[in-house]
C-alpha cells in the first residue's frame, strides 16, 4: 500500500510537471515576436552582386587554411579561390639575450635515487640528478 501511495505520487509530479513545461512553451511562443525577414529575390540579387563580378556566375571558395612559414594562416580569396599572399615582412621574434630571465616549464625529472630535478638555466634543461656529472 505504501510503494501504491509513493507510486502515485511521483505520477501526479510527473503529470504536474509536464503539463507546467508545456503551459511554459505555448506562453513563451506567443509571445516570440513574428518578424523573421524571408528574403525576396531582389535581396538575393544584391548578395550575388557582392560575390561575383558583373555578369558572372557567384563564386564560393572553401573554407581551409594555409599555414606561412611566419606561423600565420592565410585563406582562399578571388575568382579562382587561390590562396592569399603569405605576409613577407614578419620579422622573427629576438632570441631573448643572456641578460633577460627566461621562464621554464614546471615539469620535473625523477632521479635514480627518486629524488627529482626541475627545469633550469637559459636553455631549460633539466638540473642534473644528485651525484650524476655533465
Amino acid at each position: 500500500m505504501k510503494n501504491l501511495f509513493i507510486w502515485g505520487g511521483v505520477v501526479v509530479v510527473v503529470l504536474v510537471s509536464g503539463f507546467l513545461a508545456l503551459n511554459t512553451y505555448i506562453y513563451q511562443a506567443k509571445q516570440a515576436p513574428n518578424d523573421a525577414v524571408i528574403p525576396n529575390d531582389n535581396d538575393m540579387d544584391d548578395l550575388d552582386e557582392g560575390l561575383r563580378g558583373e555578369g558572372e556566375e557567384p563564386v564560393f571558395c572553401t573554407m581551409d587554411a594555409k599555414m606561412c612559414p611566419d606561423g600565420s594562416y592565410v585563406g582562399r580569396q578571388g575568382p579562382n579561390c587561390e590562396f592569399a599572399a603569405c605576409p613577407s615582412s614578419v620579422t622573427p621574434a629576438p632570441a631573448p639575450s643572456p641578460s633577460e630571465p627566461v621562464a621554464c616549464t614546471m615539469d620535473a625529472k625523477i632521479c635514480p635515487d627518486g629524488s627529482a630535478v626541475g627545469r633550469k638555466g637559459p636553455n631549460c634543461e633539466f638540473a642534473p640528478c644528485p651525484g650524476e656529472v655533465r
